[in-house]
């Protein structure tokens, strides 16, 4: 894992949910290492894990992508 991500999983482990995609805060996508078609595109598709539509918002679970990513709270 990038040292970039190593400072986004501090941001993200007291959180429930983190947006797919955000261009100023931690988001699915930054983790992923995918830029924002493509994190919309395989959250749409099922190829994202923890997938949680919030009314118009989408976003992902956070102890459900950290297990994808093989981290441990």
């Amino acid at each position: 894992m990038r040292d970039e991500r190593f400072g986004l999983l501090s941001e993200v482990r007291d959180r429930a949910t983190v947006p797919v995609w955000s261009h100023d805060g931690p988001s699915a996508a930054r983790l992923l290492g995918l830029g924002r078609s493509a994190a919309y595109e395989a959250a749409r598709n099922g190829e994202m894990p923890g997938v949680v539509r919030i009314g118009g918002a989408v976003r992902v679970s956070v102890p459900t992508l950290l297990a994808a990513l093989g981290v441990e709270q």
